[in-house]
This record gives C-alpha cells, sequence and structure tokens, in this order.
C-alpha cells in the first residue's frame, strides 16, 4: 500500500509505503532504492542507509534508473527482518525536481526529458523518479492512494 500525498507548491512528496514479502524471503537483508532527494522519517524495522555506490543489481528501471544511479539522484537502504517479519512500513518526503533535459540527439520533434518533476504546471512520476521503493528485481504490486490539490 502506498499513500501519497503531493504538494505542487513546494515540489514534494509524502509516502506512507508497506511492503509485504513472502514468508519463503525471510529472515533476510532486504535492499532498496529510493531517490536521494527523499528522507525516510519513519521505518518498522529501522532502516540503515548505505554509501553510495553504483550498483547493478538495481539498473534497468524504465530504462533510466542506472543513469539515476550513477548521477548520485538515488540512494540505498538496508532492512534487516528478523525471523518471521514479511512486512516493512516506511514514511519518507521530500522534493521531487529532477528539471529537464534534452535528449543526446535532437530531433525535429524532440522533446525534453525528466526522471520526475512536482511542479504547479503538472506532476510526472515514473518508476525510474524512484519515489516508491524500488526493491530490484524483485516483482511486486501495489495498491496506490494519491492526494493532491
Amino acid at each position: 500500500m502506498l499513500e501519497a500525498t503531493l504538494e505542487p507548491s513546494a515540489h514534494t512528496i509524502a509516502v506512507k509505503a508497506v511492503v509485504q514479502l513472502l514468508a519463503a524471503e525471510s529472515p533476510r537483508d532486504v535492499e532498496f532504492l529510493l531517490a536521494a532527494p527523499l528522507s525516510i522519517v519513519t521505518s518498522e524495522p529501522a532502516v540503515e542507509r548505505l554509501p553510495a555506490t553504483k550498483n547493478s543489481a538495481f539498473a534497468g528501471i524504465n530504462g533510466s534508473s542506472a543513469a539515476i544511479t550513477d548521477s548520485g539522484n538515488a540512494q540505498r537502504y538496508r532492512v534487516r527482518l528478523p525471523a518471521g517479519a514479511t512486512r516493512i512500513a516506511l514514511e519518507y518526503q521530500g522534493p521531487i525536481d529532477f528539471g529537464f533535459e534534452s535528449p543526446a540527439q535532437e530531433y525535429a520533434r524532440g522533446f525534453n526529458e525528466t526522471a520526475g518533476t512536482i511542479r504547479d504546471d503538472g506532476i510526472y512520476l515514473a518508476g525510474s523518479t524512484l519515489w516508491y521503493p524500488y526493491l530490484g528485481e524483485t516483482l511486486f504490486t501495489f495498491e496506490l492512494q494519491a492526494k493532491a490539490p
């Protein structure tokens, strides 16, 4: 479950996330990525912020997370799940405004690109924005409740 509150005038998002893993996957360490501008406010169990490194295990989401990770716009975290635990609850918040860039090769009708933005004139959040906990190759589904003005 993801509950996202968007504030376009402040360029921010606040998220309450509950990640439910399969019982067979615990006890173990779970690593995930979030956009670097986002700060974890609370977590259960506690999260550990890991040193920024290029990690190919997380590359590939929407074709651009490797570029975000390499640019320093992604932060890696680890949660140690105790025996029998299958749930991670997080609250995090922060600005999302990666700006717009022109593609490497201009085309006559080319479009500027962004990893993600929250602005008064529009909101764009993709998987590559890393606005939700990205668990690498682990597939999962979620319900989303979004609040915006």
